[in-house]
């Protein structure tokens, strides 16, 4: 039986106990963030992270993009903290991207212009490592990827968890596409949520 305890910022802005408990377990070296290590962040959801079916169902969009610039990172959940007497601060990492979105899965966005959509994970504050979930990936400008994302109440998206950003190329983005697409058509609904029309929905303006 899950815990469910409230974690990071995501959940208090989507109003949903999506994620319930964090703690950073493991370091790994990754060559494409420029060699910083990599803070695995653990987490256990109230919905199977590896049934597409339920990642779909808890998202409010799922569709396809590339990454045309990554815009800031921002950060949340500051806490200061004391190890031999030097003060530390660590506060949770929201990378923002600019998303050319290409095909709509779920929901209808804007694929006339590009739209933000912020990133659960990221640069630590210090700089010195990066924070990410098992099972998840930081997008990288130019690379195409399949994007499930929650809506948070005043419009803006963010994408968090494993499988919530998942690469394409041209080797694999027909099955890819195609089982999103069956995926939503059979999706299930873990839980009931409260939900927002995203600020670059088609039906907003």
């Amino acid at each position: 039986m899950q815990k469910k305890a409230l974690i990071m910022s995501v959940i208090a802005a989507t109003s949903v106990a999506l994620i319930l408990s964090i703690v950073l377990i493991s370091k790994k070296s990754n060559n494409d963030l420029n060699e910083l290590p990599i803070e695995t962040m653990s987490a256990e959801f109230i919905y199977d992270t590896k049934d597409i079916r339920e990642l779909i169902g808890i998202t409010d969009y799922v569709f396809v993009g590339v990454v045309s610039e990554e815009m800031e990172t921002e950060y949340k959940n500051e806490t200061h903290y004391f190890i031999e007497g030097e003060e530390r601060i660590h506060a949770d990492p929201l990378t923002k991207y600019k998303i050319q979105v290409l095909t709509n899965i779920k929901g209808e966005l804007l694929t006339d212009e590009p739209i933000e959509l912020k990133k659960d994970g990221g640069i630590a504050l210090d700089g010195k490592s990066i924070y990410l979930y098992p099972g998840d990936t930081l997008p990288v400008v130019g690379k195409t990827y399949i994007f499930s994302a929650f809506c948070q109440k005043n419009g803006t998206l963010i994408a968090s968890g494993p499988n919530s950003t998942v690469e394409i190329d041209e080797n694999n983005q027909t099955e890819a596409i195609e089982s999103f697409k069956k995926a939503y058509e059979d999706e299930i609904v873990p839980m009931e949520r409260e939900r927002f029309i995203s600020l670059y929905d088609v039906n907003h303006r």
